[in-house]
Protein backbone atom coordinates (compact mmCIF):
# COMPACT_ATOMS: atom_id res chain seq x y z
CA UNK A 1 0.00 0.00 0.00
CA UNK A 2 1.74 3.33 -0.98
CA UNK A 3 1.80 5.84 1.40
CA UNK A 4 -1.51 8.23 0.40
CA UNK A 5 -3.46 5.18 0.68
CA UNK A 6 -2.27 4.26 3.81
CA UNK A 7 -3.04 7.57 4.94
CA UNK A 8 -6.64 7.44 3.35
CA UNK A 9 -6.71 4.68 5.17
CA UNK A 10 -6.03 5.86 8.87
CA UNK A 11 -8.31 8.71 8.25
CA UNK A 12 -11.41 6.66 7.29
CA UNK A 13 -11.04 3.86 10.19
CA UNK A 14 -10.83 7.25 12.57
CA UNK A 15 -13.95 8.57 10.93
CA UNK A 16 -15.39 5.30 11.69
CA UNK A 17 -14.53 4.95 14.90
CA UNK A 18 -15.57 8.61 16.03
CA UNK A 19 -18.96 7.93 14.22
CA UNK A 20 -19.07 4.94 16.43
CA UNK A 21 -18.13 5.82 20.02
CA UNK A 22 -19.81 7.24 22.99
CA UNK A 23 -22.77 8.44 21.50
CA UNK A 24 -22.99 5.10 18.90
CA UNK A 25 -23.69 7.18 16.10
CA UNK A 26 -23.98 10.01 13.57
CA UNK A 27 -27.65 10.98 13.34
CA UNK A 28 -28.06 14.28 14.61
CA UNK A 29 -31.83 15.50 15.52
CA UNK A 30 -33.07 18.93 17.16
CA UNK A 31 -36.10 20.16 18.83
CA UNK A 32 -36.12 23.40 20.62
CA UNK A 33 -35.57 22.93 24.12
CA UNK A 34 -32.46 23.67 25.65
CA UNK A 35 -29.15 21.19 25.29
CA UNK A 36 -27.29 20.11 28.17
CA UNK A 37 -24.28 17.91 26.58
CA UNK A 38 -25.86 15.63 23.72
CA UNK A 39 -29.26 15.56 25.74
CA UNK A 40 -32.61 18.01 25.60
CA UNK A 41 -33.58 18.71 28.70
CA UNK A 42 -37.62 18.49 27.84
CA UNK A 43 -39.55 17.08 24.50
CA UNK A 44 -38.32 14.98 21.66
CA UNK A 45 -36.06 13.90 20.81
CA UNK A 46 -33.81 12.90 23.83
CA UNK A 47 -30.86 13.16 22.66
CA UNK A 48 -28.97 15.20 19.72
CA UNK A 49 -26.85 13.06 18.27
CA UNK A 50 -27.76 8.96 18.55
CA UNK A 51 -27.06 7.16 21.85
CA UNK A 52 -27.50 3.51 22.89
CA UNK A 53 -29.21 2.64 25.95
CA UNK A 54 -28.54 -0.93 27.42
CA UNK A 55 -31.72 -2.38 29.23
CA UNK A 56 -31.72 -5.57 31.30
CA UNK A 57 -34.86 -7.10 31.53
CA UNK A 58 -37.27 -10.47 31.11
CA UNK A 59 -38.56 -12.01 28.29
CA UNK A 60 -41.70 -14.10 29.00
CA UNK A 61 -42.49 -17.07 26.38
CA UNK A 62 -45.22 -14.94 24.99
CA UNK A 63 -43.04 -11.67 24.28
CA UNK A 64 -42.05 -11.53 20.29
CA UNK A 65 -38.15 -10.46 19.66
CA UNK A 66 -37.36 -7.41 21.65
CA UNK A 67 -35.49 -5.53 18.51
CA UNK A 68 -38.22 -6.59 15.68
CA UNK A 69 -41.10 -5.12 18.25
CA UNK A 70 -43.29 -1.80 17.31
CA UNK A 71 -43.03 -0.21 20.47
CA UNK A 72 -38.78 -0.56 20.07
CA UNK A 73 -39.03 0.73 16.66
CA UNK A 74 -41.39 3.81 17.31
CA UNK A 75 -39.43 4.82 20.41
CA UNK A 76 -36.00 4.38 19.13
CA UNK A 77 -36.78 6.92 16.41
CA UNK A 78 -38.98 8.90 18.71
CA UNK A 79 -35.78 9.56 21.17
CA UNK A 80 -32.76 9.19 19.11
CA UNK A 81 -31.69 6.60 21.20
CA UNK A 82 -30.59 3.20 20.27
CA UNK A 83 -31.91 0.17 22.99
CA UNK A 84 -29.47 -2.58 23.59
CA UNK A 85 -31.94 -5.24 25.32
CA UNK A 86 -29.92 -7.48 27.50
CA UNK A 87 -32.77 -10.41 27.61
CA UNK A 88 -32.66 -12.91 30.32
CA UNK A 89 -35.72 -15.71 31.49
CA UNK A 90 -37.14 -15.72 34.96
CA UNK A 91 -35.58 -18.94 35.37
CA UNK A 92 -31.96 -17.54 35.39
CA UNK A 93 -32.39 -13.70 35.83
CA UNK A 94 -31.61 -13.59 39.86
CA UNK A 95 -28.19 -15.95 39.27
CA UNK A 96 -27.74 -13.35 36.50
CA UNK A 97 -28.09 -10.76 38.24
CA UNK A 98 -26.10 -11.83 41.13
CA UNK A 99 -23.49 -12.35 38.32
CA UNK A 100 -23.51 -8.83 37.52
CA UNK A 101 -23.06 -7.19 40.16
CA UNK A 102 -20.17 -9.74 41.31
CA UNK A 103 -18.38 -8.64 38.02
CA UNK A 104 -19.46 -5.74 37.92
CA UNK A 105 -20.20 -5.93 34.35
CA UNK A 106 -23.82 -3.87 34.72
CA UNK A 107 -26.42 -2.48 31.89
CA UNK A 108 -27.19 0.94 32.04
CA UNK A 109 -30.62 -0.02 33.34
CA UNK A 110 -32.27 -2.53 35.12
CA UNK A 111 -35.87 -3.08 34.14
CA UNK A 112 -37.85 -5.66 36.11
CA UNK A 113 -41.61 -6.11 36.62
CA UNK A 114 -43.25 -7.58 40.30
CA UNK A 115 -40.41 -5.93 42.75
CA UNK A 116 -38.29 -9.16 41.91
CA UNK A 117 -35.55 -6.92 42.03
CA UNK A 118 -36.09 -7.33 45.76
CA UNK A 119 -35.64 -4.23 48.29
CA UNK A 120 -33.05 -6.17 50.10
CA UNK A 121 -30.90 -6.05 46.47
CA UNK A 122 -31.77 -2.51 46.49
CA UNK A 123 -30.26 -1.63 49.95
CA UNK A 124 -26.83 -3.93 49.29
CA UNK A 125 -25.93 -2.27 45.82
CA UNK A 126 -27.30 0.91 46.40
CA UNK A 127 -25.07 1.65 49.24
CA UNK A 128 -21.73 0.02 47.13
CA UNK A 129 -22.62 2.69 44.96
CA UNK A 130 -24.10 0.57 41.85
CA UNK A 131 -27.28 2.07 41.92
CA UNK A 132 -27.31 5.34 41.33
CA UNK A 133 -29.58 7.73 43.66
CA UNK A 134 -32.57 9.46 41.53
CA UNK A 135 -33.84 12.41 43.26
CA UNK A 136 -32.18 14.96 41.62
CA UNK A 137 -32.57 13.73 38.25
CA UNK A 138 -36.39 13.30 38.75
CA UNK A 139 -37.07 16.69 40.57
CA UNK A 140 -34.93 18.52 36.88
CA UNK A 141 -35.98 15.65 34.13
CA UNK A 142 -38.89 13.86 35.30
CA UNK A 143 -41.83 15.89 35.34
CA UNK A 144 -44.43 13.16 35.16
CA UNK A 145 -42.91 11.13 37.41
CA UNK A 146 -42.40 13.73 39.66
CA UNK A 147 -46.56 14.42 39.52
CA UNK A 148 -46.83 11.03 40.62
CA UNK A 149 -44.46 11.23 43.60
CA UNK A 150 -45.92 14.63 44.75
CA UNK A 151 -49.71 14.18 44.35
CA UNK A 152 -49.32 10.44 46.11
CA UNK A 153 -47.43 10.95 49.31
CA UNK A 154 -47.86 7.23 49.80
CA UNK A 155 -45.80 5.95 46.79
CA UNK A 156 -43.19 8.86 47.39
CA UNK A 157 -42.71 7.27 51.16
CA UNK A 158 -42.96 3.57 49.73
CA UNK A 159 -39.86 4.64 47.00
CA UNK A 160 -37.86 6.64 49.10
CA UNK A 161 -35.13 4.87 50.93
CA UNK A 162 -33.99 5.22 54.90
CA UNK A 163 -31.63 7.75 53.75
CA UNK A 164 -34.01 9.46 52.14
CA UNK A 165 -32.82 8.81 48.30
CA UNK A 166 -34.74 7.16 45.63
CA UNK A 167 -32.99 4.57 43.93
CA UNK A 168 -35.58 3.14 41.49
CA UNK A 169 -39.18 3.69 39.82
CA UNK A 170 -42.28 1.93 40.60
CA UNK A 171 -45.10 0.86 38.53
CA UNK A 172 -48.01 2.22 39.54
CA UNK A 173 -52.02 0.36 38.66
CA UNK A 174 -54.90 2.34 40.17
CA UNK A 175 -57.33 1.57 37.47
CA UNK A 176 -60.34 -0.42 37.97
CA UNK A 177 -59.36 -1.88 34.70
CA UNK A 178 -57.01 -3.78 36.48
CA UNK A 179 -59.18 -6.99 38.00
CA UNK A 180 -55.82 -8.59 38.84
CA UNK A 181 -55.89 -6.30 42.04
CA UNK A 182 -57.94 -9.29 43.07
CA UNK A 183 -56.20 -12.21 42.47
CA UNK A 184 -58.56 -14.72 44.42
CA UNK A 185 -62.39 -13.96 43.03
CA UNK A 186 -65.18 -16.10 44.50
CA UNK A 187 -67.35 -17.84 42.05
CA UNK A 188 -70.21 -20.28 42.62
CA UNK A 189 -72.39 -22.11 40.07
CA UNK A 190 -75.23 -20.03 39.81
CA UNK A 191 -77.47 -22.89 37.69
CA UNK A 192 -76.58 -25.27 40.57
CA UNK A 193 -78.11 -22.71 42.62
CA UNK A 194 -81.60 -22.06 40.47
CA UNK A 195 -81.46 -25.96 40.22
CA UNK A 196 -82.24 -25.91 43.72
CA UNK A 197 -84.06 -22.94 44.29
CA UNK A 198 -81.34 -21.08 46.06
CA UNK A 199 -80.31 -17.81 46.26
CA UNK A 200 -76.76 -16.64 46.51
CA UNK A 201 -74.97 -16.52 50.15
CA UNK A 202 -73.79 -13.67 51.99
CA UNK A 203 -73.05 -14.93 55.37
CA UNK A 204 -70.68 -17.93 56.75
CA UNK A 205 -74.15 -19.96 57.64
CA UNK A 206 -75.60 -19.20 54.70
CA UNK A 207 -72.61 -20.37 53.08
CA UNK A 208 -72.63 -23.16 55.02
CA UNK A 209 -76.15 -24.23 53.78
CA UNK A 210 -75.70 -24.09 50.19
CA UNK A 211 -72.44 -25.98 50.45
CA UNK A 212 -74.68 -28.96 52.02
CA UNK A 213 -76.89 -28.65 49.28
CA UNK A 214 -74.80 -29.09 46.64
CA UNK A 215 -73.20 -31.79 48.40
CA UNK A 216 -76.46 -33.67 48.94
CA UNK A 217 -79.36 -31.95 46.35
CA UNK A 218 -77.95 -33.42 43.46
CA UNK A 219 -77.38 -30.04 41.48
CA UNK A 220 -76.03 -31.25 38.41
CA UNK A 221 -79.39 -33.71 38.35
CA UNK A 222 -77.46 -37.03 37.08
CA UNK A 223 -78.57 -39.15 40.28
CA UNK A 224 -74.79 -39.46 41.19
CA UNK A 225 -73.63 -37.90 44.25
CA UNK A 226 -70.24 -36.10 42.40
CA UNK A 227 -70.60 -33.01 43.09
CA UNK A 228 -67.80 -31.44 44.77
CA UNK A 229 -69.43 -28.03 47.11
CA UNK A 230 -66.17 -26.32 47.38
CA UNK A 231 -63.09 -27.38 45.74
CA UNK A 232 -59.27 -25.31 46.73
CA UNK A 233 -55.68 -25.04 46.42
CA UNK A 234 -54.56 -24.47 50.25
CA UNK A 235 -56.31 -21.96 51.94
CA UNK A 236 -56.92 -19.24 49.09
CA UNK A 237 -56.42 -15.91 51.40
CA UNK A 238 -59.67 -14.38 50.08
CA UNK A 239 -61.18 -17.01 52.20
CA UNK A 240 -59.57 -15.17 55.27
CA UNK A 241 -61.49 -12.12 53.84
CA UNK A 242 -64.50 -13.16 54.72
CA UNK A 243 -63.29 -12.69 58.63
CA UNK A 244 -61.96 -9.20 57.79
CA UNK A 245 -58.48 -10.55 57.20
CA UNK A 246 -56.85 -8.98 53.83
CA UNK A 247 -53.99 -10.22 52.27
CA UNK A 248 -51.86 -8.25 50.67
CA UNK A 249 -49.71 -10.52 48.68
CA UNK A 250 -46.98 -7.94 48.12
CA UNK A 251 -46.27 -7.27 51.46
CA UNK A 252 -45.63 -10.37 53.26
CA UNK A 253 -49.11 -10.92 54.84
CA UNK A 254 -48.44 -8.04 57.25
CA UNK A 255 -51.50 -5.79 57.63
CA UNK A 256 -52.83 -2.71 59.70
CA UNK A 257 -55.65 -1.80 61.95
CA UNK A 258 -57.29 1.33 62.40
CA UNK A 259 -55.02 2.18 65.05
CA UNK A 260 -52.13 2.22 62.80
CA UNK A 261 -50.65 -1.10 64.11
CA UNK A 262 -48.60 -3.51 62.17
CA UNK A 263 -50.14 -6.56 62.38
CA UNK A 264 -49.06 -10.79 61.17
CA UNK A 265 -52.44 -12.18 59.28
CA UNK A 266 -51.44 -15.91 60.21
CA UNK A 267 -51.60 -14.98 63.95
CA UNK A 268 -54.91 -12.79 64.53
CA UNK A 269 -57.65 -14.15 65.97
CA UNK A 270 -59.84 -13.64 63.01
CA UNK A 271 -57.32 -15.96 61.48
CA UNK A 272 -57.95 -18.50 64.16
CA UNK A 273 -61.70 -17.78 62.90
CA UNK A 274 -61.53 -18.79 59.84
CA UNK A 275 -59.52 -21.68 59.65
CA UNK A 276 -62.33 -23.14 62.42
CA UNK A 277 -65.12 -22.80 59.79
CA UNK A 278 -62.67 -24.17 56.91
CA UNK A 279 -62.18 -27.25 58.94
CA UNK A 280 -65.65 -27.68 59.81
CA UNK A 281 -66.38 -27.78 56.07
CA UNK A 282 -63.47 -29.74 55.44
CA UNK A 283 -64.83 -32.70 58.01
CA UNK A 284 -68.30 -32.98 56.77
CA UNK A 285 -67.00 -33.40 53.16
CA UNK A 286 -67.83 -29.95 52.17
CA UNK A 287 -64.75 -29.07 50.51
CA UNK A 288 -62.06 -30.95 48.99
CA UNK A 289 -58.60 -29.78 48.90
CA UNK A 290 -55.79 -30.37 45.93
CA UNK A 291 -52.26 -30.39 46.48
CA UNK A 292 -51.90 -30.46 42.60
CA UNK A 293 -53.21 -27.57 39.86
CA UNK A 294 -53.79 -30.14 37.56
CA UNK A 295 -56.02 -32.27 39.74
CA UNK A 296 -57.95 -29.09 40.91
CA UNK A 297 -58.45 -28.09 37.12
CA UNK A 298 -59.69 -31.07 36.32
CA UNK A 299 -62.30 -31.91 38.26
CA UNK A 300 -63.78 -27.55 37.39
CA UNK A 301 -63.47 -28.48 33.71
CA UNK A 302 -65.56 -31.65 33.76
CA UNK A 303 -68.46 -29.42 35.66
CA UNK A 304 -67.99 -31.45 39.13
CA UNK A 305 -67.54 -27.89 41.14
CA UNK A 306 -69.91 -25.68 42.99
CA UNK A 307 -67.30 -23.06 44.31
CA UNK A 308 -63.78 -21.90 43.65
CA UNK A 309 -61.62 -19.08 43.85
CA UNK A 310 -59.67 -18.43 41.24
CA UNK A 311 -58.25 -15.40 38.79
CA UNK A 312 -60.67 -15.59 36.23
CA UNK A 313 -63.77 -18.56 36.03
CA UNK A 314 -63.14 -18.93 31.50
CA UNK A 315 -59.66 -19.72 32.41
CA UNK A 316 -60.14 -22.43 34.48
CA UNK A 317 -63.83 -23.95 33.78
CA UNK A 318 -63.34 -22.97 29.96
CA UNK A 319 -65.68 -21.50 27.37
CA UNK A 320 -68.46 -24.05 27.44
CA UNK A 321 -69.10 -23.77 31.45
CA UNK A 322 -68.29 -20.26 32.00
CA UNK A 323 -71.59 -18.66 31.64
CA UNK A 324 -72.89 -21.01 34.88
CA UNK A 325 -70.90 -19.06 37.26
CA UNK A 326 -71.26 -16.25 38.73
CA UNK A 327 -68.19 -13.58 40.28
CA UNK A 328 -70.04 -13.33 44.04
CA UNK A 329 -68.98 -10.79 47.04
CA UNK A 330 -66.86 -12.70 49.95
CA UNK A 331 -69.38 -14.08 52.20
CA UNK A 332 -69.93 -12.34 55.79
CA UNK A 333 -67.84 -15.07 58.08
CA UNK A 334 -67.36 -12.64 61.24
CA UNK A 335 -69.28 -10.18 63.40
CA UNK A 336 -66.55 -8.79 64.36
CA UNK A 337 -65.42 -7.30 61.07
CA UNK A 338 -66.69 -6.27 57.60
CA UNK A 339 -65.48 -8.85 54.81
CA UNK A 340 -62.79 -7.78 52.59
CA UNK A 341 -60.63 -9.22 49.38
CA UNK A 342 -57.26 -9.91 49.71
CA UNK A 343 -55.60 -7.69 46.88
CA UNK A 344 -51.94 -7.49 44.96
CA UNK A 345 -50.12 -4.87 45.04
CA UNK A 346 -51.36 -1.81 42.51
CA UNK A 347 -47.63 -0.32 43.19
CA UNK A 348 -44.93 -2.40 42.52
CA UNK A 349 -41.64 -0.91 43.39
CA UNK A 350 -37.75 -1.24 41.84
CA UNK A 351 -39.29 -1.30 38.21
CA UNK A 352 -36.02 0.34 36.88
CA UNK A 353 -32.81 1.44 37.87
CA UNK A 354 -30.31 3.21 36.71
CA UNK A 355 -26.21 1.90 37.24
CA UNK A 356 -23.33 3.24 37.89
CA UNK A 357 -22.45 2.24 34.30
CA UNK A 358 -24.73 4.31 32.99
CA UNK A 359 -23.00 7.46 30.86
CA UNK A 360 -26.02 9.40 30.30
CA UNK A 361 -28.29 9.02 33.25
CA UNK A 362 -30.19 12.30 32.03
CA UNK A 363 -31.14 10.30 29.14
CA UNK A 364 -32.16 7.19 30.97
CA UNK A 365 -34.51 9.21 33.18
CA UNK A 366 -35.94 11.27 30.07
CA UNK A 367 -36.70 7.34 28.37
CA UNK A 368 -38.62 6.46 31.18
CA UNK A 369 -40.37 9.46 32.19
CA UNK A 370 -42.63 9.36 29.18
CA UNK A 371 -43.85 5.87 29.89
CA UNK A 372 -45.20 7.77 32.95
CA UNK A 373 -47.68 9.63 30.51
CA UNK A 374 -51.15 8.64 29.08
CA UNK A 375 -49.49 8.17 25.54
CA UNK A 376 -46.29 6.73 27.00
CA UNK A 377 -48.81 4.07 28.21
CA UNK A 378 -50.36 2.82 25.59
CA UNK A 379 -47.10 3.27 23.55
CA UNK A 380 -46.13 0.44 25.63
CA UNK A 381 -49.37 -1.15 26.48
CA UNK A 382 -50.08 -1.45 22.53
CA UNK A 383 -47.09 -0.62 20.36
CA UNK A 384 -46.42 2.05 18.08
CA UNK A 385 -49.57 3.66 16.57
CA UNK A 386 -51.31 1.48 13.73
CA UNK A 387 -49.65 -1.82 15.22
CA UNK A 388 -52.81 -2.22 17.68
CA UNK A 389 -54.63 1.23 18.71
CA UNK A 390 -54.59 4.17 16.26
CA UNK A 391 -55.34 8.22 17.87
CA UNK A 392 -58.61 9.43 16.29
CA UNK A 393 -59.11 12.88 15.45
CA UNK A 394 -60.86 13.64 18.49
CA UNK A 395 -57.49 12.55 20.71
CA UNK A 396 -58.74 9.23 21.27
CA UNK A 397 -57.35 6.17 21.22
CA UNK A 398 -58.82 2.86 19.17
CA UNK A 399 -58.72 -0.35 18.29
CA UNK A 400 -57.16 -0.64 14.57
CA UNK A 401 -58.31 -4.31 12.80
CA UNK A 402 -54.84 -5.95 14.08
CA UNK A 403 -54.12 -9.59 13.30
CA UNK A 404 -56.09 -11.28 16.80
CA UNK A 405 -53.95 -14.40 16.32
CA UNK A 406 -51.06 -12.58 17.40
CA UNK A 407 -50.52 -11.59 21.60
CA UNK A 408 -49.59 -8.38 22.16
CA UNK A 409 -46.65 -8.92 23.84
CA UNK A 410 -45.09 -9.61 20.08
CA UNK A 411 -45.52 -5.79 19.69
CA UNK A 412 -44.49 -4.32 22.71
CA UNK A 413 -42.68 -5.64 25.99
CA UNK A 414 -45.09 -3.97 27.89
CA UNK A 415 -44.87 -4.73 31.85
CA UNK A 416 -41.43 -5.39 32.24
CA UNK A 417 -40.80 -1.57 31.78
CA UNK A 418 -41.97 0.87 33.92
CA UNK A 419 -45.47 2.86 33.57
CA UNK A 420 -48.44 4.41 35.49
CA UNK A 421 -52.28 4.12 34.83
CA UNK A 422 -55.35 5.23 36.14
CA UNK A 423 -58.85 5.68 35.14
CA UNK A 424 -57.96 8.88 33.71
CA UNK A 425 -55.73 7.26 31.57
CA UNK A 426 -57.70 4.91 30.03
CA UNK A 427 -60.82 7.73 29.87
CA UNK A 428 -59.45 8.18 26.53
CA UNK A 429 -59.59 4.89 25.46
CA UNK A 430 -62.34 3.85 22.79
CA UNK A 431 -63.69 0.38 23.63
CA UNK A 432 -64.90 -1.58 20.97
CA UNK A 433 -68.30 -2.66 20.68
CA UNK A 434 -68.43 -6.41 21.31
CA UNK A 435 -69.32 -6.94 17.36
CA UNK A 436 -65.77 -5.99 16.74
CA UNK A 437 -64.55 -8.07 19.49
CA UNK A 438 -62.52 -11.67 19.39
CA UNK A 439 -64.28 -14.29 22.26
CA UNK A 440 -61.31 -14.06 24.29
CA UNK A 441 -61.88 -9.94 24.17
CA UNK A 442 -65.25 -10.30 25.14
CA UNK A 443 -64.05 -12.38 28.23
CA UNK A 444 -61.93 -10.47 29.45
CA UNK A 445 -64.04 -6.98 28.78
CA UNK A 446 -66.83 -8.99 30.86
CA UNK A 447 -64.06 -10.32 33.55
CA UNK A 448 -63.29 -6.42 34.02
CA UNK A 449 -66.49 -5.47 34.49
CA UNK A 450 -67.55 -7.80 36.62
CA UNK A 451 -64.83 -7.47 39.01
CA UNK A 452 -65.46 -3.08 38.84
CA UNK A 453 -69.36 -3.81 40.12
CA UNK A 454 -68.36 -7.07 42.10
CA UNK A 455 -65.66 -5.51 44.35
CA UNK A 456 -63.86 -2.27 43.75
CA UNK A 457 -64.79 0.22 46.40
CA UNK A 458 -67.07 -2.67 48.38
CA UNK A 459 -64.87 -4.92 49.69
CA UNK A 460 -61.30 -3.10 49.37
CA UNK A 461 -59.48 -3.24 52.63
CA UNK A 462 -59.34 -0.10 54.68
CA UNK A 463 -55.65 0.10 55.36
CA UNK A 464 -52.57 -1.23 53.08
CA UNK A 465 -49.03 -1.38 53.46
CA UNK A 466 -46.98 -0.60 50.15
CA UNK A 467 -43.50 -1.56 50.06
CA UNK A 468 -41.57 -0.98 52.99
CA UNK A 469 -37.61 0.65 52.08
CA UNK A 470 -35.84 -1.25 54.65
CA UNK A 471 -33.01 -0.39 56.36
CA UNK A 472 -29.87 -2.24 57.86
CA UNK A 473 -31.37 -3.14 61.07
CA UNK A 474 -34.36 -3.88 59.77
CA UNK A 475 -32.85 -6.26 57.22
CA UNK A 476 -30.47 -7.82 59.61
CA UNK A 477 -33.77 -9.00 61.99
CA UNK A 478 -35.94 -10.05 59.17
CA UNK A 479 -33.13 -11.58 57.50
CA UNK A 480 -32.95 -13.44 60.94
CA UNK A 481 -36.15 -14.53 62.11
CA UNK A 482 -38.73 -13.88 58.99
CA UNK A 483 -38.06 -17.34 56.99
CA UNK A 484 -38.43 -19.69 60.31
CA UNK A 485 -41.68 -17.67 61.16
CA UNK A 486 -43.50 -17.30 58.03
CA UNK A 487 -42.40 -21.71 56.91
CA UNK A 488 -43.78 -22.15 60.52
CA UNK A 489 -47.07 -20.52 59.95
CA UNK A 490 -47.78 -21.84 56.79
CA UNK A 491 -47.39 -25.54 57.92
CA UNK A 492 -49.82 -24.73 60.72
CA UNK A 493 -52.28 -22.90 58.38
CA UNK A 494 -52.65 -26.48 56.89
CA UNK A 495 -52.21 -28.85 60.30
CA UNK A 496 -55.77 -26.26 61.89
CA UNK A 497 -57.27 -26.38 58.56
CA UNK A 498 -57.60 -30.08 57.79
CA UNK A 499 -57.95 -30.77 61.48
CA UNK A 500 -54.30 -32.67 62.04
CA UNK A 501 -54.13 -30.38 65.15
CA UNK A 502 -57.23 -28.96 67.35
CA UNK A 503 -57.45 -25.03 66.83
CA UNK A 504 -59.01 -24.54 70.04
CA UNK A 505 -56.90 -26.25 72.37
CA UNK A 506 -53.61 -25.51 70.27
CA UNK A 507 -54.16 -22.17 69.11
CA UNK A 508 -52.32 -20.43 71.76
CA UNK A 509 -49.27 -22.73 71.53
CA UNK A 510 -49.31 -21.63 67.93
CA UNK A 511 -48.88 -18.08 69.31
CA UNK A 512 -46.52 -18.50 71.65
CA UNK A 513 -44.15 -20.29 69.21
CA UNK A 514 -44.75 -17.71 66.53
CA UNK A 515 -43.53 -15.34 69.21
CA UNK A 516 -40.78 -17.81 70.33
CA UNK A 517 -39.64 -17.65 66.83
CA UNK A 518 -39.44 -13.98 66.62
CA UNK A 519 -42.42 -12.45 65.54
CA UNK A 520 -42.43 -9.48 67.96
CA UNK A 521 -38.98 -8.87 66.73
CA UNK A 522 -40.01 -8.54 63.26
CA UNK A 523 -43.17 -7.05 63.43
CA UNK A 524 -41.08 -4.04 65.65
CA UNK A 525 -38.99 -3.34 63.09
CA UNK A 526 -42.02 -3.00 60.38
CA UNK A 527 -43.55 -1.17 62.42
CA UNK A 528 -40.92 1.45 62.54
CA UNK A 529 -40.26 1.13 59.31
CA UNK A 530 -44.13 1.87 58.58
CA UNK A 531 -44.21 4.91 61.22
CA UNK A 532 -41.12 6.61 60.07
CA UNK A 533 -43.33 6.56 56.60
CA UNK A 534 -46.57 7.56 57.79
Amino acid sequence: MNTMKKILAVLLVAAMVAGCCACGGSDSKTNNNPLEGNTYVAGFPIVKEKEKLEIMTIKQVNHGDFDEMGFTKYYEDMTNIDIEWMVTTEAEYDSNLTLMFQSKNLPDVISLPLNIFGSDRLLEYSKKGDIIQLNDLIDKYAPNIKKLLETSPEFKAAATAADGKIYSLPTVQIDSENHERFPQKLYIRKTWLDNLGLDVPTTAEEFYDVLKAFKTGDPNGNGQPDEIPLATRGIDPSFFGSFGVSFNYNNDSLYVDDNGKVGFGYGCDATKEALAFYNRLYSLGLCENYDSDSKWKTKLKNGLVGVFYYLADFTVVGTDLEDEYVMIAPFDGSDKADPVMSVSGSYYPNAYLITNKCENPIAAIRWADYLYSTDGYFLLTYGQPGDMIEKDDNGHWNYTDYDRSKDRFTFTPGFVLPYYVDDETLSIFNNKDAAGMTDLEKASQELIEETKDTYYGKYEPKNLIWMLPYDDQALDVIDQYQDNIFEYASQMMGEFAFGYRNIDTEWDAYIAELNKKGLPLVLAEYQRLYDAVH
